[in-house]
This record gives structure tokens, sequence and C-alpha cells, in this order.
């Protein structure tokens, strides 16, 4: 990113919405252990490209 190459970070914030919307179909399939889990992945999944983002500036 810092080269102005913007590719990395939207295909990054692309998957983010993909699992998101993939999130939103599974729920009510999922066990609530189950549904903890995805969660915890998809915060933890988040919290990475913040933390990313957060570098690039």
């Amino acid at each position: 990113m810092k080269e102005g190459d913007m590719s990395k970070y939207q295909s990054i914030i692309e998957r983010a919405m993909e699992l998101q919307t993939k999130g939103d179909k599974l729920t009510g399939e999922l066990n609530p252990e189950e549904q903890q889990r995805f969660a915890n992945y998809l915060n933890k999944r988040a919290d990475e490209l913040s933390q990313f983002a957060r570098r690039q500036r």
C-alpha cells in the first residue's frame, strides 16, 4: 500500500465482506458453540485487518 498498490488491500476487504456474508448465511445452520467459534474467527481476522491498515498509514 505504501507504494500505491491498493489492489492487495481491496482484495482483503472483499474477502472480509465475503466471510461476513457467509457468516450471515450460516447463522441458522450452526449450533451455538460453532456460532461462537466462527464469530471469534471473524473478530480475529477483523482485528488483523485493522492492525494492517494502521501499519500502512
